[in-house]
């Protein structure tokens, strides 16, 4: 019966400390992600998104066909 007692009171445990953790987890993420955005550069206008070439990189890999 004591063994029992001493899981039931382990288990209650590592839960709270679980949920202790996404609480720490949840708070650093979000005051990080709230001292990043006054650091990043302004949006680039649609017009630039938009226009071919200018959205990223061209990929470093090109897959060619292979004839039969």
């Amino acid at each position: 019966m004591q063994v029992l007692m001493s899981a039931v009171s382990a288990v209650r445990l590592g839960f709270w400390l679980v949920v202790i953790g996404f609480a720490l987890g949840i708070a650093v993420g979000y005051r990080a992600a709230s001292s990043d955005v006054a650091q990043l550069p302004p949006p680039l206008p649609r017009d630039v998104l938009s226009a071919p070439g200018q959205v990223g990189p061209e990929p470093a890999v090109t897959v060619a066909a292979v004839a039969p």
